[in-house]
């Protein structure tokens, strides 16, 4: 999943303006609990008030789902970070590899070009002694 999807699947969520539709994205994504474990209740934000925060009932153990997705998220971070390092590393050795080419090759030119020069030299030297 891109980025952009990914952005895109959370701004879904977040324009989600009922608590039906909310209990259903959430049986959604939790299908483990099935359709009887969600309750739904409101706590009065002082004692007395008639309004107050609606909040989904979930059985306890519930939050260590929580607890898991966020460990494997962050894990997930990390090994994208490795990931990234490495393939960093991957690429730096391509082009130290091709720097190591070019340098083998114009040692071995650099070599032909002194062997050469001094085969000349020597071939005039011997022509110079044997006039």
């Amino acid at each position: 999943m891109t980025v952009q999807h990914r952005a895109a699947a959370q701004l879904t969520v977040r324009e989600i303006r009922t608590v039906g539709a909310l209990q259903d994205q959430l049986r959604a994504a939790f299908p483990e609990l099935g359709r009887s474990a969600w309750g739904l209740t409101t706590v009065p934000i002082e004692d007395g008030d008639t309004l107050g925060l609606e909040y989904l009932l979930v059985p306890a153990w519930f939050a260590e789902t929580f607890v898991i997705d966020h460990a494997n998220a962050e894990s997930w971070r990390a090994q994208k970070d490795h990931l990234l390092a490495v393939d960093s590393l991957r690429v730096t050795v391509v082009v130290l590899q091709d720097s190591i080419l070019q340098l083998v090759s114009a040692n071995a030119q650099a070599y032909r070009a002194g062997y050469d020069a001094a085969y000349t030299g020597y071939q005039d030297l011997l022509a110079l002694i044997r006039k």
